[in-house]
């Protein structure tokens, strides 16, 4: 996938559909240097978000607690 068709898939399809908006910050791309030698080659693409509203704040709030208490568990 490009990084054009990357970023249109966020913004048209994956935000939407999330109770998320693109918080419009700086973005972290990340490559694969060249002749490193990784066999499958890993792009990264970090994007700033926030919640449309106060309710899906509180949601992911909460799912970030419940992950937080599961990792510590383990």
């Amino acid at each position: 996938m490009t990084s054009d068709n990357m970023f249109r898939y966020l913004h048209l399809e994956v935000l939407p559909s999330s109770g998320l908006f693109y918080a419009e910050l700086p973005d972290i791309e990340v490559y694969p240097i060249e002749g490193g030698g990784m066999e499958t080659p890993i792009q990264e693409a970090w994007f700033a978000v926030r919640p449309s509203d106060e309710k899906t704040a509180k949601s992911i709030m909460n799912g970030l607690r419940s992950f937080d208490t599961l990792i510590q568990r383990k």
